[in-house]
Order: structure tokens, then C-alpha cells, then sequence
């Protein structure tokens, strides 16, 4: 298809004083050529720009030294000190969750069925389980739902904060107790790929604890438990049903798969009450006055 665009080219008169500026001439003709463009301008983001015609008053020759108006063929790229390329990007990426340091928590999606396998889970001597337990809040921030723990419900109340998202929510904290599990079934990353046998933080709440301690007194505990798992409503999003597979010894388990218990300390995102101030969170954000996403308490087991 023909192109057509006007050339424009600017010249220097005969040679002057070193002092004098140099007339400039101009000269315009248009220049036709055969090319292929693969898209329809008028439906393109493509922006035209015409050129203005050129004077000597517009382009003084001094203005436009010869050595600013060459373009080099190739810009060297601009690369940011946090780019990562090529294999570095692809070992970061590879490694995301790794590297992440709150563990992933297990979920299950409404209707969904999947293997587990506890790690952890053995009862102490009045019969109620050994794992962690805290207070803690899931804030809707956007589109995402973090969790953090409550700063005034502490075992020691000297060590309580008054807490800015009991503040901000006007809601109670809820309790969570943190076990280990396998998921055995896994999920499916973004490439298509089934990623099964992942080591996860299950967060049990008031509902989950009482399905689980009323399996872990008939079978001596949960770790090393097998299971398979549904979850029917949208109520607990680890799972309402547990159907009991089978006991492994736990050091077989971490040898098989490669993994260990998750350290509770790991399992929740602690921040004192200055950090959570600065996160934003104890008042309505700059803009958000008429908003109820931001920073709004919610339970996530009704929200996933």
C-alpha cells in the first residue's frame, strides 16, 4: 500500500563568520513508498502528529548543533535496580512463595474436595491441643484480605496495646488456632501446572476447632492425620466434612516431602500498634470517607 509523507530537510547556507548565523534553507517534497502496515490507523492507538513548516526564525542553525540532532539507531535500555530478567526472573519467580515470609494458608473453594495431611496437631494433658492460638482481624484492603493479630487480647495483659483495628472495625477479634497440613491435592498455577504436595498453614476457627478436637480424641491426636476434605457451604473455608484416611508417623511424613512443621510465630502477621497506624489502619484513610472497602472487617471465611 503507498505511503505517503513529506520530507523535510535542512540546509546551510555558503560558509560565514564564525559569529554569524547561518541562513537556513528549506526544502519540502513529498516522498512516496510501497509498505505493509498491519493495523487500520483510524482504529489504532496510534497518535499522528503534524509537523509545523520550518522558518529561519524557528530553527537557528546555533539551536541545533550536528552532533544533538543524530540519533543513535538503538537507545541502550533503561533498566531499574529492582528488574529482574531471563533465568534471574524466572528463579524469582519460581521461588515466590518461598520467599514469602507469612506462609501461604490452606483454603478450599465451596463444593470443592481435596487431601491433607496434618504434621502437627497432638493433644497436652487436659485433652485440648498443643498448637497456637491468637486473636487476630482479616481486613478487606481492596481486593486482597490480609490478616493481623489482635494487639490487645495478649495472654499477659501488660504486654496489650490498644488496638487500631478494633478501633477502626468496631468489631471483636475472632480466635484462630494454626496447624500444619500437606495439600496433597494442591492447585494450579497460572502456566496451567497442577502444584500438588505444598505445606500450608491451616487456621482453624470456633466451628473447625470443635470438628477437629472431636477427631483428635478418637484418633490420639492430628498429627500425621490424613483426610479427605469437602467444603459444602460457604462457611469454613478449610473444609466442613474431615474423612479419616489414614495415620503416618510425622518424621516420614517431613522425610517424604521434604518439609516440617511451620513455626506458629511465622503463621500471622504481627505488627504493634504504631505499625498498623502507619499502615493506615485505627481511622478513615485521606479519601476514603464515603468508602466501605478500605481497611472494612470482614470474615473471610463468608467472603472467599
Amino acid at each position: 500500500m503507498p505511503v505517503s509523507f513529506k520530507k523535510t530537510t535542512v540546509k546551510s547556507a555558503a560558509p560565514v563568520a564564525a559569529k554569524a548565523a547561518a541562513p537556513v534553507v528549506v526544502e519540502a517534497e513529498v516522498v512516496e513508498i510501497e509498505d505493509e502496515i498491519p493495523f487500520d490507523l483510524e482504529d489504532s492507538n496510534v497518535v499522528v502528529v503534524q509537523a509545523a513548516e520550518a522558518t529561519e526564525a524557528d530553527v537557528p542553525v546555533q539551536a541545533v548543533p550536528q552532533a544533538a540532532a543524530e540519533i543513535p539507531e538503538e537507545a541502550a535500555p533503561s533498566v531499574s535496580k529492582f528488574s529482574h530478567q531471563g533465568e534471574a526472573a524466572k528463579a524469582k519467580w519460581d521461588r515466590a512463595e518461598d520467599d514469602t515470609q507469612i506462609p501461604y494458608r490452606y483454603r478450599m473453594k465451596v463444593g470443592e474436595t481435596k487431601k491433607i495431611t496434618f504434621l502437627d496437631g497432638d493433644l497436652d494433658q487436659t485433652g485440648f491441643f498443643e498448637n497456637v492460638s491468637i486473636f487476630e482481624h482479616t481486613m478487606q484492603v481492596g481486593n486482597n484480605y490480609p490478616t493481623y493479630a489482635c494487639t490487645e487480647n495478649c495472654p499477659d495483659p501488660k504486654d496489650n496495646e490498644p488496638c487500631p483495628l478494633c478501633a477502626q472495625s468496631g468489631r471483636q477479634p475472632y480466635m484462630v488456632a494454626f496447624f500444619t497440613v500437606i495439600d496433597h491435592t494442591g492447585y494450579q498455577n497460572k502456566q496451567g501446572k497442577q502444584i500438588k504436595d505444598v505445606t500450608r498453614v491451616f487456621a482453624a476457627k470456633r466451628r473447625t476447632m470443635s470438628t477437629l478436637l472431636h477427631i483428635a480424641a478418637k484418633r490420639g491426636g492430628l498429627a500425621g492425620c490424613r483426610f479427605d476434605v469437602m467444603r459444602l457451604e460457604g462457611h469454613a473455608n478449610t473444609g466442613e466434612t474431615f474423612d479419616f484416611v489414614k495415620k503416618f508417623p510425622v518424621q516420614a511424613l517431613c522425610d517424604k516431602y521434604k518439609t516440617k512443621p511451620i513455626d506458629p510465630a511465622m503463621a500471622t502477621n504481627y505488627k504493634t500498634r504504631e505499625e498498623l497506624i502507619q499502615l493506615g489502619f485505627g481511622g478513615v484513610p485521606i479519601g476514603a470517607e464515603s468508602s466501605n472497602v478500605i481497611g472494612a472487617d470482614i470474615d473471610v471465611d463468608e467472603a472467599l
